[in-house]
């Protein structure tokens, strides 16, 4: 598929031409302020906005009531999902990066990450950044990044937990817990176009059934990579819903330590301290032989059933449980 790079200030009005701050001078000052960041994009805003006039515009329409991430963004974030519509396939690429402000000490409306726990204390406050990217695979290694899908703000309140397990246990369980982010992403960037297959892709951390819910009653695939020893069992004999009694005992892990090596490539993994490895690990990559890996999750309700396929790695001829990619589920 061929496409078109354009330069800055064409690009500005496509991205944040349709922005609507109520006011034509805010609206022409976001285009202004994106042509500048597009051109310089490592560049300080000083550095972008060369003029002073410039500068002092740049700052008002940061500093304006009605400009906020989702005002601001909402315009780029459309346009990138319309691209993606054209695009046969998509992956929105979760993560979650910190904003660090402690050298900022007097700004207001921040919170707190990390743990130090030698110093019994947080690292530093600021805000925490969520968002999805989306890239069209183009094969080889190649592949397009299209925009940014969605994307969110938010901070850490009150005190860092820390080894209290119940209050953890209910925190995971509560409407406004971190990991909904994750829901939300899908949720806000929507279905699939009827023409179109989109991915989200996650770490870890985005190892949540309810993510997985969301994905299937969007119509939209998944690639995870799993933190949870799920029970699974491989095959489309695994009923919509079992009991303990019933389950074969057998789990994603387990699953994948007995697939065929399909294929291999080279990693090149930094060791940890105190590991001797070298750099470059030949890993094999393994699939199931079914397509469909029927992974059974607890949850309120019970035992309901995933479905996909599941894709390991293993390395010197052992499966790394580290290093298991998830299933990658096709929705609907």
């Amino acid at each position: 598929m061929s496409y078109q790079v354009l330069a800055p200030q064409p690009w500005a009005r496509r991205e944040f031409g349709s922005v609507q701050l109520k006011d034509k001078r805010l609206n022409k000052r976001v285009v202004q302020v994106a042509s500048a960041m597009a051109a310089d994009p490592s560049a300080s805003i000083p550095k972008q906005n060369k003029k002073s006039a410039q500068r002092k515009g740049a700052y008002r329409l940061f500093d304006h009531e009605r400009a906020c991430l989702q005002s601001l963004c909402n315009p780029h974030w459309q346009q990138t999902r319309l691209v993606c519509a054209d695009c046969p396939v998509v992956l929105l690429i979760q993560d979650t990066t910190w904003l660090d402000y402690s050298a900022h000490p007097q700004t207001q409306g921040l919170g707190w990450f990390g743990w130090d726990k030698r110093k019994d204390k947080t690292i530093g406050n600021g805000l925490f950044l969520h968002s999805v990217l989306a890239v069209e695979p183009h094969g080889q290694g190649n592949a397009r990044v299209i925009g940014l899908a969605w994307a969110t703000l938010y901070k850490r309140n009150g005190e860092p937990l820390k080894g209290d397990q119940s209050k953890r246990s209910r925190r995971r369980k509560a409407a406004d817990r971190e990991s909904a982010r994750w829901i939300e992403a899908v949720q806000q960037v929507g279905k699939s176009p009827p023409l179109s297959r989109w991915i989200h892709v996650g770490d870890r951390e985005s190892d949540i059934y309810d993510l997985y819910e969301q994905a299937q009653s969007h119509n939209v695939g998944f690639v995870i990579r799993i933190k949870q020893d799920r029970n699974a069992t491989a095959g489309h004999d695994t009923p919509a819903t079992c009991n303990s009694a019933d389950r074969k005992g057998s789990s994603i892990k387990d699953l994948c330590r007995q697939m065929p090596i399909v294929g291999t490539r080279e990693l090149w993994i930094s060791p940890k301290k105190g590991e001797s490895r070298p750099l470059g690990e030949l890993e094999h990559l393994c699939r199931g032989s079914d397509d469909l890996v029927a992974a059974v999750e607890s949850n309120r309700t019970g035992a309901a059933l995933l479905g996909g396929a599941c894709l390991g790695g293993k390395s010197a001829g052992r499966c790394r449980a580290d290093r298991m990619d998830a299933a990658e589920q096709r929705g609907g």
